[in-house]
């Protein structure tokens, strides 16, 4: 089963002026460091926790991982397991990125609901971070490399009401590390491109949920000539990694995620071969330009479809141990002929025969991100 968490509860303390984090929920790092600040003045020490009340590393020049930020935020509980939101791909700028944006329940429900103007009480969101990176067998794609950061904003209108009711947290590298105490304006040139760049209506957020089909459609979606089916908790699977193509035709950006199967088995770095019972599934999405200071992000928009791989070594043998599936915009349409997986397996067997036929390399996530399965 997933877990579903609702996300980190904000510190208590003496919250007349919070110094707010420092990354855009979906805009890019580098437009956030370009935003001009809409408060010059220095944080003063009632803005911050009283040392007594924060870990010992906190009060040093080196915060421990997970450690809460300058600005009392914890670390978001069960961000690994959160639902998916959206995608973006800052390509341009001081420090181009690859995000998928996943949130807890109360945002995600938002988000699909399509509630966001304003967003409730309690949303947070965070960004998965990742350089950007290719591999030769995918072409043009721009896949994941390094993992830059997790990134949260989360809504909270009686502690952040000086800064549009929202905070925001930053944890750096693989060792999910905070800015350090001696940094407490780190989110001040943030919390200015957001007050500053986007209107009231828009709740001072750039993100744009990507769409996705309903429950219903789910439950409606045909089986497919091969057998296979939508699986019915796929709008609740966590994230593998991501993907960008925008030369390819038509473009697409797009989210993976995986059955617990697939998801362990990516996180651990056990998939020479995946192991059997592993599906790996994609939401596929035309690509959009949100403008944003100083450089574009690259969004999901409309709903393109879901792509199915499943594996099964005795029953697929003869197709490299896969099954493809693939059902088309919102209504989750099948493909019109019934041999539409033989061009699938074809691609996949003759390119990427040496990464079990698979083109999907996992998006490199912390070691903290691995756990067993249920």
């Amino acid at each position: 089963m997933i877990r579903q968490f609702q996300g980190p509860t904000p510190m208590k303390f003496d919250a007349t002026r919070l110094p707010l984090v420092a990354l855009l929920a979906a805009a890019g790092m580098s437009a956030a460091l370009a935003c001009s600040s809409d408060d010059d003045s220095e944080p003063t020490e009632s803005s911050l926790p009283p040392p007594e009340s924060m870990p010992a590393s906190m009060t040093s020049a080196a915060p421990g991982p997970r450690d809460p930020t300058p600005n009392g935020l914890s670390f978001p509980d069960g961000v690994e397991d959160w639902r998916v939101i959206g995608v973006v791909n800052i390509p341009t700028g001081m420090t181009p990125t690859l995000r998928v944006i996943v949130g807890n329940d109360t945002a995600v429900d938002a988000a699909r609901a399509g509630q966001t103007s304003p967003w409730p009480e309690g949303s947070t969101m965070a960004h998965y971070q990742w350089a950007p990176s290719s591999t030769p067998e995918s072409g043009d794609a721009i896949t994941p490399g390094n993992f830059v950061a997790l990134t949260m904003i989360t809504k909270n209108s009686e502690l952040y009401a000086a800064d549009h009711n929202w905070a925001f947290g930053v944890w750096r590298g693989l060792d999910l590390v905070p800015p350090a105490v001696a940094e407490p304006a780190f989110d001040r040139a943030c919390v200015g491109c957001h007050t500053t760049s986007l209107p009231p209506e828009k709740d001072f957020i750039f993100t744009v949920p990507g769409a996705l089909p309903s429950s219903a459609a789910i439950a409606a979606a045909p089986t497919l000539s091969n057998g296979l089916q939508v699986p019915a908790g796929i709008l609740d699977w966590r994230v593998i990694g991501m993907s960008s193509l925008a030369t390819a035709t038509p473009p697409t950006i797009r989210v993976i995620v995986g059955n617990d199967i697939a998801v362990q088995a990516a996180r651990a770095g056990e998939t020479l071969p995946w192991p059997d019972g592993s599906i790996i599934a994609q939401y596929v999405w035309t690509p959009g330009e949100t403008p944003v200071i100083p450089a574009p992000v690259v969004s999901a928009t409309e709903f393109a479809a879901f792509t199915l791989m499943v594996r099964d070594a005795q029953a697929y043998a003869a197709d490299g141990g896969w099954a493809f599936g693939r059902w088309n915009g919102t209504g989750l349409t099948a493909p019109a002929a019934a041999d539409f997986d033989r061009a699938c397996v074809a691609c996949h067997t003759e390119r990427v025969a040496a990464n079990d036929f698979v083109f999907t390399r996992p998006g490199a996530l912390p070691p903290s991100f691995v756990s067993p399965l249920p």
